[in-house]
C-alpha cells in the first residue's frame, strides 16, 4: 500500500514540472474523487416505503427478488420500512404494490428539531427526579454518542466507580482495525468471582445508535443506584455483566464521516467486496445449517443490505463475538437493536417452529414487555419476516460449554426509525431500563412477583384483610433461602404473621403466600395505612418491594373536572379542547382531536394550568373515564405526573389501540407525586408517521387524597445471643457476624404470632438490634431463628414490651434464658445449639448429611452447612452437629 501511495505522489510531482498550476489542481481534485468514490457511490437515498405486503407469500416474493426487509414495521395490510433506492427497484421487479410516504430520509431527519440545552437540562432533571441517574447519555451526532464518545464514556465509568466497572478490555479488532472494547460491570470487577454472566452488545447494526444508549443508560443507573437502590446493588454483588456497545465499529465510524450531524444508514460492517462494502454481521453468525437455512432471510449479493458473506463468522468482528462467548460461562446474552418496539426470540433460521425452551422464553417476554407494551415472538411473529444466520440462534445453541442454552434476545427499541429524535434518546433508554434488568436477574436465581392484591379496595375500621402474593423462580438457578416479609411502619395495622420462609425455590417453580392483617378500631375515615411487601434472596437480599395502601374511607377530593365549564383548567399545546361529540356525563368531555383524527407526529398534551398542594395528604388517587382509538403498537394515550410543576415528568401508564366504550380508571399516583406542593398531571397523545384515527376522550377527572398513618415508633428489642458453632470461647466473641429474624408470639396459647423483625448478630457484642412497629404494649415470647441454629423460645412467661420503648434480653446468661434450657454452656456463654440445616427442630442424621456431602465437595463460602462461620465445610462442621444428633436435640417449646 505505501509503495502504490509513492508512486501516486511521485506521478503527480513529475506532472508538476510540465504543467500549468491549473491543470495540477484539477489533476489532484480528480484524483481525490477517485480516491473517495467508493465512498460516494454507495451512499443511497433512502425513503419511507409503505409496502402491501402483509402475508408469508407476500414475503417470500420480496424474498425471490433478494429484496430481505430489516427493521420493517408491520400494521394492518402493509408493512412500513426505510429503504434504498436499489431496494426500491428490488421492490419495483417484484411485482409487490408500494407507495412512497417520506421521499428522502436525509431531508426528513434535517428538519427533526434538536434540543434547545434548557430542553436538554430539563431531561436529565427528569432522569434524574424518576430513575436517580444523573450522567447525560447525549453526544455530539445528533444527540447520540459518536464511538470515542462511547469509549470516553467508558473510560470515565471506570474513574468515577472503580469499584463497580472494569476498565475497558478488547474482544477482538474489526476489519479496518478498530478495536471492539467490552467492560464487565460487577462489584469488585477486578477480582475473580462465580456469578452468573450476561452480555449485553449493541450496534451490530452502524445505523441503530438508540440500541447502543440504553445499554449506556442502563450502565448508569447501575453505577448510580448501588448505594441507595437494592435491585441494583442486589444486580451488581450477584451478576457479572459485560457491556459491549459498539460491535461494529468501522459501520458506526462510517456514518459519523458521511453524516457527522447523525442519520447515517450505513448498516454493515467495512468488508471490500471488489465492487460493494460490507456484510451484514447479524446474517453471518453459524452454524452453517443456522446462516444457509432454506426460509431465506438474508442475500448472497453484496451489494445487498442483508448480504450474509462468503461463509459463516467470516467477518473478524463476528468472530470476536463468537470468542468472547466461547471464553466465557455466559447464561443469556441480548444483542439490542432498534427499532419497532419488538423484543424477538429463537428461532429464525427454522422460524416459526419453536426452541425446546419456547415456554421459558415465553414467560420472559411476557415479563419484559409489562411496561413497555413491546410486540414479541419470533423474527416472523414481530417484524413479520424471516431472517437466517442471525446472533440469537448461535448463542442459544453454541452454548453446550456452560451446562445449559443462553438465553439470547433481540430488543427493537423505539418506534420512530433507525435514528429518532434526540428528545426520544432518554425517553426511549428509560423504556428499556425495566427489561434491561429484568435480563440481568434471570440469569441466576429471581424471585419474581407474578401478582400482588389485596382482598378489597376499600375497608372500614376494626376490618380484617388479606394480601396475597404468587411467586416464581424465574431464574435459571435455584433460589436459596428465600423470605417473603409483610410489614407495617402504622400502629394502626397489626399484621400478626409478618414472613414466611423458602428454604429453596427450583427454576420455575411457584408458590403462593398469603398474610392477614387487621384494621385498628380507631382508624379514622378518609386514612391510608401502608402495607409493605418485600422479597428476599439469600435471606436477606432485597430483589422487590411495593407498598399497597390499606384505604378507609372514600377520601378527599382536591380536584374535579367533568368538562362541563370549558378548558379553563389546563393548557394545551396542540389543540386539545372540549367536544360535544362524546361524553360519558353529560353533556361534554375533553378529546385531542376536536375536529376529527389526530395528526401525524402529534405530540399533544393537556396540562394542569396550576399546580396542587398534596404534601398534608400524600396518598393520592387519579380516577377518570374514558375511550380511545389510536394506531396500536405505534400512537399512545399518555398519563403523566410531574412533582415540580412540570419541570420535569413521570409516566404513569399509557394506552393504545381501541377501546370503544366508556371505562373508568383509578390509579395510585402516590408514589410519582411525591408528596410534592406543586403537583401537575398531564394527558399527552403521541404518534407516528403514518396511521392516525379519532384519537383519545377523557371525561370527569378527579383527584381524591388520603391521610397517610405512617407511625415511626419503634418498639426495640437489643437481644444477645450466640450461636453455638459462631461462638469463639477464647476471644468471647463470635467468629462472623451474621443475620438472625426474631419473632414475637403472643404468650399465651396458641401463643400466635404478633410481629417479627431482622437483625444482624454483632461479631463482638453479640447483640442483634430489632424493630418492631405492630407491636402493641403486653408480654411475649421471644423466638430465636438463625439459618443453621435450632430455634430457640425465650423464657417460660415470656417478657413484657412496652410500645415504643426498648427492651432488653440476654441468652448467653445462663440456661433459664431459654425455654425448657434448650441451650449449651461454651466457656463462659449460653448458646443456641447449631447443626439444624433443614430447620425441622431436630439436628440428626438428615442435617449431618447435608453437612458431610458439602465437605466432601470442598464447599466454602457463606453456606448452610458452614457452622463455625470460617467459611469452609469440614470435619470441624460435622462435629459439631454430630454431638448435638448423639445428644438428641431438639427443639422445646411451649
Amino acid at each position: 500500500m505505501t509503495i502504490k501511495i509513492f508512486a501516486k505522489n511521485y506521478l503527480l510531482t513529475q506532472l508538476y514540472l510540465t504543467m500549468n498550476k491549473f491543470t495540477l489542481l484539477t489533476l489532484i481534485v480528480l484524483f481525490m474523487a477517485i480516491s473517495s468514490n467508493s465512498m460516494l457511490q454507495e451512499k443511497e437515498k433512502y425513503s419511507l416505503v409503505k409496502i402491501y405486503a402483509n402475508t408469508s407469500a407476500d414475503f417470500d416474493r420480496l424474498s425471490k427478488a433478494d429484496l430481505h426487509l430489516d427493521h420493517a414495521i408491520r400494521k394492518d395490510g402493509f408493512t412500513e420500512a426505510w429503504l434504498s433506492e436499489s431496494e426500491i427497484d428490488l421492490l419495483r421487479k417484484s411485482g409487490t404494490g408500494y407507495e412512497i410516504i417520506v421521499g428522502d430520509w436525509e431531508e426528513y431527519y434535517g428538519r427533526i428539531p434538536k434540543m434547545t440545552n434548557n430542553e436538554i437540562a430539563n431531561a436529565l432533571k427528569e432522569s434524574k427526579d424518576a430513575y436517580n441517574v444523573s450522567h447525560s447519555i447525549y453526544g455530539s451526532m445528533g444527540g447520540f454518542l459518536k464511538f470515542n464518545e462511547v469509549i470516553g464514556k467508558l473510560d470515565t465509568m471506570r474513574i468515577e466507580y472503580p469499584g463497580l466497572i472494569s476498565s475497558k478490555f478488547s474482544i477482538g479488532t474489526s476489519n479496518e482495525g478498530r478495536t471492539i472494547w467490552a467492560v464487565k460491570v460487577t462489584l469488585n470487577p477486578d477480582a475473580p468471582n462465580t456469578r452468573p454472566q450476561v452480555w449485553y452488545h449493541s450496534l451490530i447494526h452502524a445505523r441503530e445508535p438508540e440500541s447502543m444508549e440504553h445499554l449506556i443508560y442502563y450502565i448508569y443507573w447501575l453505577l448510580e443506584n448501588y448505594n441507595s437502590d437494592p435491585l441494583a446493588k442486589y444486580i451488581l454483588e450477584n451478576r457479572e455483566l459485560y457491556f459491549t456497545p459498539v460491535l461494529n465499529p468501522d459501520g458506526y465510524v462510517y456514518n459519523e464521516t458521511t453524516n457527522p450531524n447523525g442519520g447515517g444508514m450505513w448498516r454493515k460492517n467495512r468488508r471490500n467486496n471488489g465492487s460493494s462494502y460490507g456484510i451484514d454481521l447479524n446474517r453471518n453468525y453459524g452454524i452453517f445449517q443456522f446462516w444457509n437455512s432454506s426460509n431465506g432471510g438474508s442475500s448472497t449479493s453484496p451489494s445487498s443490505d442483508t448480504y450474509r458473506g462468503t461463509s459463516p463468522f467470516s467477518e473478524p468482528e463476528t468472530m470476536a463475538a463468537m470468542n468472547f462467548i466461547s471464553s466465557k460461562n455466559i447464561q443469556a446474552v441480548m444483542g439490542a437493536h432498534t427499532y419497532g418496539n419488538y423484543i424477538i426470540k429463537p428461532w429464525a433460521w427454522q422460524d416459526p417452529t419453536p426452541t425446546p425452551d419456547n415456554n421459558k422464553f415465553n414467560e420472559y417476554l411476557k415479563d419484559m414487555s409489562e411496561y413497555n407494551k413491546y410486540t414479541t415472538g419470533t423474527p416472523y411473529q414481530t417484524v413479520g419476516y424471516y431472517v437466517r444466520g442471525c446472533a440469537d440462534d448461535f448463542y442459544y445453541n453454541d452454548s453446550a460449554h456452560s451446562g445449559h442454552k443462553i438465553i439470547a434476545v433481540t430488543p427493537e427499541t423505539g418506534n420512530t426509525g433507525f435514528w429518532p429524535a434526540q428528545a426520544d434518546i432518554i425517553p426511549f433508554a428509560q423504556e428499556m431500563l425495566y427489561p434491561d434488568q429484568y435480563f440481568s436477574m434471570l440469569a441466576g436465581a429471581f424471585v419474581f412477583n407474578d401478582s400482588l392484591y389485596l382482598n378489597k379496595s376499600v375497608y372500614t375500621a376494626g376490618e380484617s384483610g388479606t394480601l396475597k402474593i404468587k411467586i416464581m423462580n424465574k431464574g435459571l438457578l435455584t433460589a436459596q433461602n428465600v423470605k417473603i416479609v409483610c410489614t407495617s411502619s402504622s400502629y394502626y395495622l397489626n399484621v400478626p404473621i409478618t414472613f414466611y420462609n423458602i428454604a429453596s425455590l427450583n427454576s420455575f417453580a411457584k408458590d403462593s403466600l398469603t398474610f392477614g392483617f387487621t384494621i385498628s378500631n380507631a382508624v379514622p375515615q378518609n386514612s391510608a395505612i401502608p402495607l409493605t411487601l418485600k422479597i428476599y434472596q439469600e435471606d436477606s437480599s432485597e430483589v422487590f418491594s411495593e407498598t399497597k395502601y390499606i384505604i378507609t374511607g372514600s377520601g378527599v377530593t382536591i380536584f374535579a373536572d367533568s368538562a362541563e365549564n370549558g378548558f379553563s383548567k389546563w393548557t394545551t399545546n396542540q389543540g386539545w379542547a372540549v367536544t360535544t361529540s362524546q361524553s360519558h356525563s353529560p353533556t361534554r368531555s375533553f378529546t385531542d382531536s376536536p375536529s376529527g383524527n389526530y395528526l401525524n407526529n402529534a405530540n399533544n398534551s393537556m396540562t394542569l394550568n396550576m399546580p396542587i398542594d398534596i404534601s398534608s395528604s400524600p396518598v393520592v388517587k387519579l380516577n377518570f373515564w374514558h375511550r380511545y382509538a389510536t394506531e396500536s403498537g405505534y400512537d399512545y394515550c399518555n398519563v403523566e405526573v410531574s412533582s415540580n410543576n412540570g419541570t420535569s415528568w413521570q409516566k404513569v401508564i399509557f394506552y393504545d389501540g381501541t377501546l370503544s366504550t366508556w371505562t373508568q380508571q383509578s390509579l395510585d399516583i402516590t408514589s410519582f407525586a411525591n408528596a410534592s406542593s406543586q403537583m401537575k398531571i398531564r394527558f399527552t397523545l403521541k404518534a407516528d408517521v403514518g396511521v392516525v384515527a379519532d384519537g383519545w376522550y377523557i371525561d370527569d377527572i378527579k383527584l381524591t387524597s388520603f391521610n397517610l398513618l405512617e407511625s415511626k415508633v419503634a418498639t426495640t428489642l437489643n437481644l444477645k445471643a450466640a450461636p453455638e458453632g459462631l461462638y469463639n470461647e477464647s476471644a468471647d466473641m463470635l467468629n462472623l457476624r451474621d443475620t438472625v429474624s426474631i419473632y414475637l408470639r403472643q404468650s399465651a396459647s396458641p401463643y400466635a404470632f404478633t410481629d417479627s423483625a431482622k437483625g444482624i448478630l454483632d461479631s463482638g457484642t453479640m447483640i442483634s438490634l430489632n424493630n418492631y412497629f405492630n407491636t402493641a404494649a403486653g408480654n411475649y415470647y421471644i423466638v430465636f431463628r438463625h439459618r443453621n441454629c435450632l430455634e430457640t423460645w425465650s423464657k417460660s412467661g415470656g417478657e413484657s414490651f412496652t410500645f415504643g420503648m426498648n427492651t432488653n434480653f440476654d441468652f448467653t446468661t445462663d440456661s433459664t434464658q431459654a425455654f425448657g434450657n434448650n441451650m449449651k454452656l461454651k466457656g463462659v456463654r449460653y448458646c443456641i445449639y447449631s447443626g439444624d440445616i433443614n430447620q425441622d427442630g431436630v439436628i440428626d442424621a438428615s442435617d449431618l448429611s447435608g453437612i458431610d456431602n458439602d465437605a466432601s465437595n470442598a464447599a466454602i463460602g457463606y453456606v448452610l452447612t458452614d457452622l463455625n462461620g470460617d467459611l469452609f465445610v469440614d470435619g470441624s462442621d460435622m462435629l459439631i452437629a454430630d454431638n448435638n444428633s448423639s445428644n438428641s436435640v431438639i427443639k422445646i417449646t411451649p
